[in-house]
């Protein structure tokens, strides 16, 4: 007798049908865990009030014609504060933390671009890439003494300081270069204002 042994092109179909689905729902899952984990943080006002929304200011020496150079701002209602951001912290978001001896929140600044960074995101850094502060005038700093000193031109605004203060490690562990984002958050506390 003459057995024929069936053809292998069905197997070769399954099998390909095995992997697509697979390949499908890695997909779908990898695309609903980056959604969740990048959904929840908006440069928009949210009701909760922790995140920080940006607002644009009108450009200096308007004279109306169309504006180019609009300052971008991080509006932190809690504090009724803004701050102008440059390009190096044009993504910065931030969330209200505990209070300060003073009565007001300390605000831990993040930036979106430093997300995917583990250490760099709000779940893993509780303190932020930076954090926006107050003092009283004359207060000491335990480490570094007169907050003034290290702060010169800390605007003052009803009756307390405000600066910002980069964090001293770098959360990226050295993939990204961190220095141009620090120096621009120290520059950022000048240009804070009443919102």
């Amino acid at each position: 007798m003459d057995h024929k042994r069936p053809s292998g092109g069905f197997a070769i179909i399954g099998i390909i049908a095995i992997i697509a689905v697979v390949t499908f729902a890695s997909l779908g899952g990898w695309y609903v865990y980056r959604r969740s984990h990048n959904g929840n943080k908006s440069n928009t006002p949210v009701s909760s009030s922790t995140k920080g929304a940006v607002k644009q200011g009108p450009a200096s020496g308007n004279t109306g014609t169309p504006q180019q150079n609009v300052d971008k701002y991080l509006d932190v209602k809690e504090l009724g504060i803004k701050f102008k951001l440059t390009d190096p912290i044009k993504d910065a978001y931030y969330e209200v933390k505990d209070s300060a001896k003073n009565g007001k929140p300390v605000i831990a600044l993040y930036l979106h671009s430093l997300d995917a960074y583990p250490h760099c995101a709000p779940a893993n850094d509780p303190d932020g890439f930076a954090s926006l502060m107050t003092f009283a005038p004359g207060a000491q700093d335990p480490v570094n003494g007169d907050f003034e000193s290290t702060y010169p031109g800390a605007p003052l605004i009803n009756g307390l300081r405000y600066y910002i203060a980069p964090a001293q490690y770098d959360c990226t562990g050295g993939a990204v270069n961190v220095a141009p984002m620090r120096d621009a958050f120290n520059a950022a506390y000048k240009t804070i204002v009443t919102d």
